[in-house]
């Protein structure tokens, strides 16, 4: 706001030494507004307009607000890269710029009913089994107990001694496959099958160890559904690097019978691990 120049005191003015006078105001667009004087000769507008915006002030006041929500990040003072805006003094407090460390420090455990964050277990700590606490990667999980599934039709089962069937393929260098067990359902419901001989079905590795031997009489030979259940039957074993694991007929000729419609099912449990010195 505008004001004509006074040369005069303010005293002079009112006539009243230290007693504060009344003038109006000759600018343009404060016309006739009232001007008071305080007594060190100040001039004051006691009529101040309010200011809008950002920063606000009410009509007739000097004191400056800032404005609910005026405050944007891009109005923030500028912040060091990787870091966070928050308070972890443990009160109430400025905000301050935390690290990651810090910030994630703040962050409760996650549990099965709660989010939050959580720990990568160590090779030691998941073999060990027993902290419920922490997560495993897809890495680690992959050195765990796997399965795989596999499902063999009549024909197959008919040449299953002269064309043995791959259950796991090879499972590359330096690798080898450690079965624990395996699940068998066999499905001869139309048509049992015949054995010529003691034949037996033998889970191996590829034309080579035998790591466990189904009995075939009672689970294929009844002309129903049958399953077994069956842990691998050597104690201690030396697995083979990079060797597949077949399904084998071990009997000296081919199972008979059959019919089109029969299944036999597997599912083997197995763990590839290192065949090479390995650190945790």
């Amino acid at each position: 706001m505008q004001h004509t120049a006074v040369t005069e005191s303010v005293n002079k003015l009112s006539g009243v030494a230290n007693t504060p006078a009344i003038a109006t105001s000759a600018g343009a667009a404060d016309a006739g507004k009232a001007v008071k004087a305080d007594p060190d000769g100040r001039l004051e507008n006691t009529f101040r307009e309010a200011t809008t915006g950002d920063v606000t002030s009410p009509a007739g006041s000097g004191a400056l607000t800032i404005a609910p929500n005026a405050v944007t990040l891009a109005k923030m003072a500028k912040m060091s890269t990787n870091g966070f805006i928050g308070n972890s003094t443990g009160a109430s407090n400025d905000p301050q710029k935390m690290s990651g460390a810090t910030a994630t420090a703040l962050l409760s455990a996650s549990s099965q009913s709660a989010k939050g964050i959580i720990e990568i277990a160590t090779t030691v700590e998941m073999d060990a089994g027993n902290d419920d606490t922490r997560a495993i990667t897809p890495l680690k999980l992959a050195g765990m107990m796997q399965r795989v599934i596999k499902q063999l039709d009549n024909d197959e089962m008919l040449a299953l001694r002269a064309t043995p069937i791959n259950v796991l393929l090879t499972p590359g260098a330096d690798k080898a496959i450690v079965v624990h067990s395996a699940h068998f359902v066999c499905d001869s419901a139309l048509g049992a099958y015949t054995e010529p001989d003691t034949n037996n079905i033998e889970l191996r590795y590829a034309g080579s160890t035998v790591l466990m031997t189904i009995e075939a009489t009672g689970l294929v030979t009844t002309g129903d559904v049958q399953a077994r259940n069956q842990r691998a039957a050597v104690a201690v074993a030396t697995p083979i690097a990079n060797a597949a694991v077949e399904l084998f007929q071990n009997g000296g000729a081919e199972f008979g019978g059959g019919n089109s419609a029969n299944t036999f099912s597997i599912i083997v449990f197995y763990t590839e691990v290192s065949t090479i010195a390995f650190q945790f």
